[in-house]
């Protein structure tokens, strides 16, 4: 075990005395010294730490192992034998250890990168019933994860009465297995009665022989986008009936140099119609 760090206790307060100070990848201690009462103090600090018990062949103390979830290693073997069950217990829950510990840090990272984008990640079955939800969902909705993740209301309830009519097909798609992957914006009806905008990418998942296909996909919150698009359109609108009043020409190029409006003044000097400009 060269390639490991070995700490030693004394006694059950010493190592609870270090188990408080430091984080360890495994816990390896002997029944006789009382190990079933520093297993419940390891357990209550940190229900996950791999714990390896060292017995004698005793029924009652395999029992107490088992129950409180700790591995068992029996002592009286042959020194080889024992020494490389050992090694192997001992190498296999350090390396359970550091991989969950991993898998948890990149959870947090990718909650945090979550709840930082104005977005929500949610997986359901093929009729669309959450299996997990993640991300901004009641500053998106309105509503809270678990009234979503209940369906009260469903998905489908959210969705605006007049985009539903041509979602409707799609979710059917979905449910056929004949629509793979869909991408739409529409509108929804916030718990506050708000219309909000959004975009969803969803796909259909399946891990292989034997798994349920899934639905996973990923919601966007662009209410602000949709709202500046028509402010902006109605700010065009209102500068083209401006423009169709001035006696002088006015027009407008795109970057290419073809001209793609003109004023009632210059339709009339250049005899064109507004069709010609389309």
């Amino acid at each position: 075990m060269d390639d490991m760090k070995i700490d030693t206790a004394g006694s059950g307060a010493e190592a609870t005395d270090k188990l408080n100070a430091s984080f360890y990848d495994v816990i390896v201690t002997d029944y006789s010294m009382d190990g079933i009462a520093l297993l419940k103090t390891a357990r209550s600090k940190d229900p996950e730490i791999p714990f390896i018990l060292l017995i004698d062949f005793d029924e009652g103390a395999i029992s107490e192992a088992l129950k409180y979830g700790a591995e068992h290693c029996f002592k009286g073997r042959d020194r080889g034998v024992f020494f490389s069950d050992l090694d192997h217990r001992i190498r296999k829950a350090v390396e359970w250890r550091r991989e969950r510990v991993l898998h948890q840090e990149l959870d947090e990272r990718h909650r945090a990168l979550l709840q930082s984008l104005p977005a929500i990640t949610f997986s359901s079955s093929l009729d669309f019933v959450p299996t997990s939800i993640r991300g901004k969902v009641e500053e998106i909705t309105g509503y809270t994860k678990e009234e979503i993740s209940s369906c009260n209301p469903s998905w489908g309830q959210i969705i605006h009465p007049d985009e539903f009519l041509w979602l409707r097909p799609k979710m059917d798609g979905a449910r056929a297995g004949s629509l793979n992957i869909s991408e739409n914006e529409y509108r929804i009806v916030r718990k506050d009665g708000e219309v909000a905008w959004v975009h969803e990418l969803v796909q259909i998942v399946c891990e292989g022989p034997g798994h349920s296909a899934k639905v996973e996909g990923v919601l966007y919150d662009i209410t602000f986008r949709k709202r500046t698009e028509a402010a902006l359109k109605d700010s065009e609108s209102r500068y083209r009936e401006l423009a169709g009043l001035l006696p002088l020409i006015a027009f407008e190029l795109d970057l290419e140099g073809r001209v793609t409006f003109y004023n009632q003044k210059g339709l009339e000097v250049f005899g064109y119609s507004p069709e010609d400009l389309r």
